[in-house]
């Protein structure tokens, strides 16, 4: 898959993902606009319900019916708290009253005003407590999901940010949305050491010296560097191609697909013809080396190469990781391109 496709798919996904929690989110919106009139209905009808029950808990206290404990408090507050505690208790008196379900027949007006707004505002409640019971999640899990669901659509909303103003939004995020393209690194420079890919190709045959020089049979990566020394002081180099000195010394590559191809090591008497064991560079001076590798799958866009710096001047003991990033049109003879 090609990385402008697999950017596009990306952003397909993030946006149909978000188009359905925005669906999801106006369903619950739809859902909370009854909600809102169901509550305006019940806090109308409490109001209606309350001062219909002080009404009657007064007709009640002056005609001494009900509780007797809530008559007397009812009856020695109305000389010294008109208003508040008294008709907190008034309200006690008159619910008691309709929940007596007995109609009171010396107070039948007062009985059926404060039954009929007992009624409706039941009527309301119990609409309300139905309706707040489909919007509000019931139980631990339905409030996960819930809590999980706005935390998608947030984090969605930020993605849609970050593709569109990628300025603006962290870098991780836009890194998730937008997949920059390859680009050709053929050199890479450390403490003054310039090391530049002068040629790579997948192909057999390369030839090997030694005691007994020999081509190679399988098809490898080889790539051919040039380490050049700009600065003014001799550097010490050791291949990377592995060296027994160092640990950690040998390099490899990481194709586009995820394939990870380890280098062929050698030792200082069986090596590629025109590669270095190791050597010492002079100032403004450049040597070359070959480094061999497994090769890439099928269908790759691009390999990066990473080098280790404890190979340039290993008594420095560096642990920094060089990077070079080769396109599929920098190499070639892709494949079994020549026979030996």
């Amino acid at each position: 898959m090609s990385t402008s496709s697999s950017a596009n798919s990306i952003i397909k996904d993030v946006l149909q993902g978000l188009i359905n929690l925005l669906v999801g989110w106006l369903l619950q919106i739809g859902r909370l606009i009854p909600l809102l009139i169901a509550k305006t209905k019940v806090a109308k009808t409490r109001k209606e319900q309350s001062k219909a029950l002080v009404s009657l808990g007064d007709a009640m206290a002056g005609s001494n019916i009900g509780d007797t404990h809530l008559v007397d408090k009812i009856n020695s507050l109305k000389s010294s708290d008109p208003r508040g505690e008294l008709e907190v208790e008034e309200e006690k008196l008159g619910l008691s009253g309709i929940q007596a379900g007995v109609p009171l027949l010396v107070l039948e007006d007062e009985y059926q005003v404060g039954r009929r707004a007992y009624e409706a505002n039941q009527k309301n409640e119990n609409n309300f407590q139905s309706i707040s019971s489909k919007f509000w999640p019931q139980g631990p899990v339905s409030w996960f999901g819930l809590l999980a669901g706005y935390g998608l659509l947030f984090f969605g909303v930020a993605l849609l940010f970050a593709y569109l103003a990628p300025d603006s939004m962290p870098k991780f995020l836009v890194n998730m949305v937008h997949t920059s393209k390859p680009t050709s690194v053929l050199f890479v420079e450390h403490k003054g050491v310039k090391i530049i890919v002068k040629d790579a190709t997948i192909d057999r045959g390369f030839e090997t010296q030694g005691a007994t020089p020999r081509r190679a049979d399988s098809v490898m990566f080889r790539i051919r560097l040039e380490i050049m020394n700009t600065t003014s002081e001799p550097v010490k180099y050791i291949t990377w191609r592995g060296h027994p000195s160092r640990r950690s010394s040998q390099a490899y590559l990481n194709d586009s697909n995820g394939l990870k191809l380890d280098g062929y090591t050698s030792n200082d008497k069986l090596m590629p013809v025109g590669a270095v064991y190791e050597a010492t560079i002079p100032p403004n001076g450049s040597i070359f080396d070959y480094l061999d590798f497994g090769t890439p799958a099928d269908g790759f866009t691009h390999v990066d190469m990473y080098l280790p710096s404890i190979n340039l001047n290993p008594d420095l003991q560096s642990k920094e990781t060089l990077k070079i990033q080769l396109l599929r049109d920098d190499v070639k003879k892709p494949g079994d391109a020549v026979k030996p």
